[in-house]
């Protein structure tokens, strides 16, 4: 159990709305829009799973990094079902590989990797440039004050920048100590996002309802949770 027993309480929630069974079945997944959620819901919940196994060990700053790809994830779904008739074909077009009958195509990166060619096959393999702009998402979901509170502090972590740089020094030569707020504040963070991600694929997927333990108990626990760090934040 971590020492912090109130990231035990965050880890306790987060795996019950884990610990579950998300395939769904394959005419589910005919629409490009459902095929897109349910794929970010997969990898949502592989990143909110990595939260929960590294987070109890320290790892505060990697756990950050899982969770920017995790608002990410939400960012992009949320913008997408604003106008999934518009938007989901224009995401997939910065895929390359999401014609599966493009032949050719696939047969050339075979071909790359069976040679070795492994930065050839990448180029053909990932878009060129991103789709779209996040901080030009958030404006228009209103979701700017998690873009500079949490993507963009996270993104200098991510890429390797200064930022913090100071106070890890301290901590490591034992002049300061992570706050303890700190832990279950981030693990907060990412079960937010996954929840965002999960209730966009429970109205496309409503056979999922059933899996997920959303229920009052959950939920008053889980604002019991949010308060508990909210008041820590207040007297530090």
């Amino acid at each position: 159990m971590p020492a912090n027993p109130l990231l035990q309480t965050g880890l306790d929630l987060s795996e019950e709305i884990l610990d579950v069974y998300i395939e769904v079945g394959i005419d589910d997944l005919k629409e490009d829009w459902n095929q897109v959620a349910y794929f970010y819901l997969r990898q949502a919940h592989q990143a909110l799973r990595a939260v929960n196994i590294i987070l109890p060990y320290g790892l505060v700053t990697p756990s950050k990094v899982l969770v920017r790809y995790l608002f990410e994830l939400a960012v992009r779904l949320r913008f997408m079902e604003a106008s999934p008739k518009d938007r989901v074909p224009d995401f997939l077009s910065h895929s390359r590989l999401t014609d599966s009958a493009n032949i050719d195509l696939n047969h050339k990166i075979q071909d790359l990797h069976e040679q070795g060619d492994y930065a050839d096959a990448t180029k053909l393999m990932v878009p060129g440039q991103g789709w779209g702009k996040l901080n030009e998402m958030c404006e228009e979901l209103e979701l700017l004050d998690h873009y500079w509170t949490v993507y963009r502090i996270s993104s200098e972590q991510a890429h390797g920048g200064g930022h913090r740089m100071a106070l890890d020094s301290l901590i490591v030569y034992g002049l300061e100590q992570l706050p303890h707020w700190e832990p279950p504040g981030v693990l907060h963070t990412a079960i937010t996002y996954y929840i965002w991600v999960v209730n966009i694929n429970l109205k496309l997927f409503p056979s999922l309802a059933s899996k997920f333990s959303f229920d009052a108990d959950w939920q008053d626990r889980l604002k019991a949770f949010t308060d508990n760090i909210q008041s820590m934040l207040s007297t530090s």
